[in-house]
């Protein structure tokens, strides 16, 4: 014997399924599949509901939405440290690595992540030399 509710395998004397909870009744007649018809699973949280039940008692969404997605279209990390690489290269660096963490996680950015680490690298490495120039400069005008 199956539960009408989420087919799965139960006993004769089972009063109610072990898997989803529902009560099972033992009389199969139209009432009671009429009953079993009238029942929906939300979209959302996936708790079992009545056909006529716009928003779940559960987790208060409308019944008939699909769940929201976590992950976003786009990669904020990759954006912000391929900006911050021209302006600020350690920053470009940690939200580069950051949205190649995402990126691996939602596929979505790993160009703009990489971008923005080599050019925060590139970037590091002139504001070196150009500081290092800077102090030579300053060493031949002061008398030391």
């Amino acid at each position: 014997m199956y539960c009408k509710f989420c087919n799965k395998s139960i006993s004769t004397t089972d009063k109610f399924c072990p898997n989803c909870g529902m009560r099972l009744t033992l009389q199969n007649n139209a009432a009671n599949q009429q009953s079993y018809a009238q029942i929906k699973a939300c979209k959302v949280c996936g708790s079992l509901i009545h056909k006529s039940v716009v928003y779940c008692p559960e987790c208060h969404q409308l019944a008939d939405n699909p769940p929201r997605s976590n992950q976003s279209e786009t990669n904020g990390f990759a954006i912000a440290g391929f900006i911050c690489a021209f302006f600020f290269p350690i920053l470009g660096l940690i939200f580069g690595c950051l949205g190649l963490t995402k990126a691996k996680q939602c596929g979505v950015g790993k160009a703009f992540s990489l971008a923005a680490i080599r050019l925060s690298i590139v970037f590091m490495i002139v504001n070196v030399v150009l500081i290092l120039v800077y102090f030579s400069y300053l060493s031949r005008l002061l008398p030391f």
